[in-house]
């Protein structure tokens, strides 16, 4: 039970009619084990992520997008290259044929993983541009960056690369605004987290097209719609930051892939 969806002690007390102290007792006393399962003749996009529970406890998975079983389990205390690189190559090892990876935007694993079709988890993605562009933005242009993104996951590539394309050409002369310091007396961006997002997803576009393989279900994050061991996140609690109004209105998918 605890395994299937996006259970906590509270849900499976009401479900079972325990109380949380017992529920808990009882998964303390669950032994940890892991069985390597067959994977002869097997093949398929894989998944690689890290859940932590505390700061110095997490299982890396590598998933199997088609059954989005786990192919591969480790205990880990800190997220490395060598774990990923150990996970691929175990897999590998025992005769999965790896069609494609899915990371999480780990960016020196597009050039250890240069053999492979590289895919950036779009959820990752779409994390990684909310936390530059806050959570209630007020400038135009990350408001209008903001639901593009929330848009890639129900949009196919050539579709998104369009609207991103317009996007850029619509607010450059915000995304492209100086001033002058008065710390330093050098000219700096204007708007440096919107740049600062704007490269994230540049880094991310694939630089050929890719359109002659299949993409694993858009990439959604296994937190989204697998039941991933992920636990059920909410919005992060970010200060404030008041972003300069623009003066006047001047007017990435992410396969978010790298391909070879």
């Amino acid at each position: 039970m605890y395994q299937d969806g996006k259970q906590t002690v509270a849900k499976i007390a009401r479900k079972t009619d325990l109380s949380p102290s017992t529920i808990k007792r009882v998964l303390r006393d669950i032994a940890i084990r892991w069985e390597q399962p067959d994977l002869t003749g097997r093949s398929g996009f894989v998944h690689l992520d890290v859940t932590y529970w505390g700061h110095n406890r997490g299982v890396f998975l590598a998933l199997d997008d088609e059954s989005c079983r786990p192919l591969y389990l480790a205990f880990i205390h800190h997220e490395t290259i060598a774990d990923h690189e150990k996970a691929v190559k175990t897999i590998a090892d025992l005769g999965y044929v790896t069609k494609g990876i899915v990371i999480d935007g780990m960016r020196s694993l597009s050039d250890n993983f240069s053999s492979y079709r590289i895919q950036m988890c779009q959820y990752h993605m779409l994390r990684i541009v909310k936390r530059y562009l806050t959570k209630s933005p007020r400038l135009k242009v990350s408001r209008s960056l903001k639901n593009l993104m929330k848009r890639l996951v129900g949009m196919g590539k050539d579709d998104f690369m369009k609207e991103y394309a317009r996007w850029k050409e619509e607010y450059s002369q915000t995304l492209n605004r100086c001033s002058v310091s008065k710390r330093d007396g050098k000219s700096h961006y204007t708007h440096k987290r919107q740049r600062t997002a704007m490269n994230s997803v540049d880094f991310y576009l694939p630089p050929v097209h890719l359109s002659e393989w299949r993409l694993p279900r858009n990439a959604r994050h296994q937190q989204q719609d697998r039941g991933h061991l992920h636990r059920p996140e909410e919005e992060p609690q970010q200060p404030q930051r008041h972003e300069r109004a623009e003066s006047q209105e001047v007017h990435q998918w992410v396969f978010l892939g790298i391909g070879r």
